[in-house]
């Protein structure tokens, strides 16, 4: 087998990384901007662009690593890499470009979209990398001393939940299973009511009062709900309060509690869809009674603010003392013949986090395999809102 000659201004690759006539050539980066253009215009739905085939810690960014790992790398060049791929996820989900850094970086349980941050990847690699080799002795102390980690000023503690927009997200990190929908590449959703889902779980929806931060002139203008409500517009607002869209916050709740009456049903629970309860306290309509064998349960269904405006735990407690009410328990002994009722409540906020004693409830019924379609469900009315407010009020920030 003939071997060609390597001319002066020639690259070749040895173990995985390009060496030219000054060693490791700093090519990566562009290789890195034509992966994400492809990736940016390739016919998939936006979730599975991001979470199922590329940009999630399994596929183009960990692609990288090796080469990373294995040639001199400077803090610069990580940075700049990081803000190609941040750029590309902006435009994939269209983003506005306000977006908290951080909520690009953290892990979905504290809000963020899961994108590798090179510049904390990296040096960890280097550092792994070094200790095996200062492990082995001899001749690879010298490798592991030729090492350099390249020095990291930037340490973020800087949380998504330290922002305005991400405050509503301090339930998430409670909950075990409230972004399964984010980064599975789930095809439940559209495309384009994924991306406006991502932007209302994340608060960066143009409202007024959004768009009036930092904005002084901005600030001098009406904030107020333009659809005559006197309150101020922001998404909170929009979602939970503005009585203009009262009858898609219904249509919301409505099917959130369908799916779970249907998921009980097929479990074999025999159930009754809001029955009408007198007791001494006045009427009570729990949104849904179920039983099997010697167990009843009481459970109403509510979509509640987010941690921004109140703790869901509190939420979920007043509902269950609401409830629990001895006449609602004769009442359902009577209908099923069951000794135990227990009363609970399925409570979730506007983003699409349950409630840690909601997912509790959903786990003793053995439905933990529904919280993934009632969270995309929940989202997907907000989205009906938020997008029947735009077309009611004229404008969009």
């Amino acid at each position: 087998m003939e071997i060609p000659v390597v001319k002066g201004d020639d690259i070749y690759k040895y173990l995985g990384v390009k060496i030219g006539r000054k060693g490791p050539t700093w090519l990566i980066g562009g290789e890195l901007r034509d992966s994400l253009q492809k990736v940016a215009g390739a016919a998939l739905k936006p979730q599975q662009k991001m979470y199922k085939k590329y940009l999630n810690k399994k596929y183009l960014p960990p692609k990288y690593y090796y080469q990373l790992v294995h040639q001199r790398v400077i803090v610069m060049t990580l940075r700049s890499m990081e803000k190609c791929i941040r750029s590309t996820v902006r435009r994939i989900l269209h983003l506005p470009h306000d977006t908290p850094t951080p909520m690009f970086h953290e892990h979905p349980s504290a809000g963020g979209l899961a994108v590798p941050e090179l510049e904390k990847v990296v040096p960890a690699l280097l550092a792994g990398f070094k200790s095996r080799m200062e492990a082995r002795g001899g001749f690879w102390n010298e490798v592991a001393n030729a090492i350099k980690i390249p020095h990291c000023n930037r340490v973020r503690r800087v949380k998504v939940t330290d922002f305005c927009d991400g405050k509503g997200l301090g339930e998430a990190s409670k909950q075990p299973a409230c972004y399964k929908w984010l980064f599975d590449g789930s095809r439940l959703m559209s495309g384009s009511t994924f991306i406006e889902a991502v932007k209302i779980r994340h608060g960066l929806v143009a409202t007024k009062e959004k768009s009036s931060r930092g904005n002084r002139a901005q600030q001098m203008v009406n904030l107020t709900c333009d659809l005559g409500c006197r309150k101020i517009e922001t998404l909170g607002h929009i979602l939970q309060e503005c009585p203009h869209t009262a009858h898609l916050r219904n249509e919301r709740h409505d099917q959130v509690n369908l799916l779970l009456k249907t998921a009980l049903e097929k479990k074999g629970y025999t159930s009754i869809l809001e029955p009408t309860i007198a007791t001494a306290a006045g009427i009570r309509r729990p949104d849904i009674v179920c039983w099997k064998a010697d167990s009843a349960h009481v459970i109403d269904t509510t979509i509640c603010a987010d941690a921004h405006a109140a703790r869901m735990e509190d939420v979920f407690q007043r509902k269950v003392d609401y409830y629990r009410n001895e006449d609602i328990n004769t009442w359902v002994r009577r209908q099923s013949g069951t000794g135990a009722v227990a009363t609970d409540a399925l409570v979730m906020n506007w983003r699409g986090d349950p409630c840690r004693h909601s997912h509790k409830l959903l786990a003793r019924l053995r439905l933990l395999d529904t919280i993934k379609l009632m969270e995309v469900r929940s989202l997907e009315y907000s989205v009906r809102i938020a997008r029947f407010f735009k077309q009611a009020a004229g404008h969009w920030g």
